[in-house]
């Protein structure tokens, strides 16, 4: 009992932190997550992350990620949702879901320490031409942005054949801001329901990308990897 009113409590407060920034960002903003959950589908685990009140839109990217040992909590019950994400940390996911994991390459990013737990799941990405568009400066303990969301997710499919094409009809209100070079994948990854927009038009290629999003795009990820099987 005392473990569940701890539960509760925390729940609350994570309510109260996020629900007037992220609860109506995510409502008036994101426009393509909320088929991905189903109530008898949340889990089948034990796990409980009280502070996904609010991101219900998530739960079984989140939980189907938690229960297969992808994701994890930031401790018992707390998922963080709304947490960024290191530049790391979702190379590691991305490199586990298309399945790229080696601890044979060596890699040459100036910042990198080679004994670093990062380091197998970056040298695997530069292997397979992932993460080429990075600076070699590149610093993996900053936060991931969009943009670069885009562009690992995107070739992480490329790599496991999969056609990643995208189309420009319609652009977004920050077209300008996107790297040209990266254009392709952002498009991609919108047309293929993976990296939305946001309701006003615009991309935020800048933007960091949270917990919460960095969770459904890697379970959409493996899910297209399944079926391109």
């Amino acid at each position: 009992m005392k473990k569940f009113a701890f539960l509760i409590a925390l729940a609350a407060a994570f309510q109260t932190a996020f629900a007037q920034e992220d609860i109506s960002r995510i409502i008036s903003h994101y426009n393509a997550s909320t088929e991905d959950y189903t109530p008898e589908s949340t889990t089948d685990s034990d796990t409980v992350f009280a502070d996904l009140i609010g991101f219900e839109w998530a739960h079984q990217s989140v939980y189907a990620l938690s229960r297969d040992g992808i994701v994890s909590g930031r401790c018992e019950g707390v998922f963080a949702p709304g947490g960024n994400v290191k530049i790391k940390e979702f190379i590691k996911l991305a490199v586990l879901v298309g399945g790229l994991y080696s601890e044979e390459f060596n890699c040459d990013f100036e910042k990198l320490d080679k004994n670093d737990w990062s380091y197998p799941y970056i040298a695997s990405a530069e292997d397979a031409g992932i993460v080429d568009f990075l600076p070699y400066d590149t610093d993996f303990d900053e936060y991931i942005t969009r943009e670069q969301t885009a562009v690992i997710s995107a070739k992480i499919l490329e790599f496991s054949g999969v056609s990643v094409r995208g189309d420009y009809g319609v652009l977004f209100t920050d077209d300008s801001e996107i790297n040209a070079q990266n254009k392709k994948y952002v498009y991609a990854l919108k047309d293929m329901k993976i990296l939305n927009g946001f309701g006003d038009g615009s991309f935020m290629p800048s933007a960091n990308l949270r917990r919460c999003d960095s969770a459904v795009i890697i379970y959409k990820l493996r899910e297209i990897l399944k079926n391109s099987l």
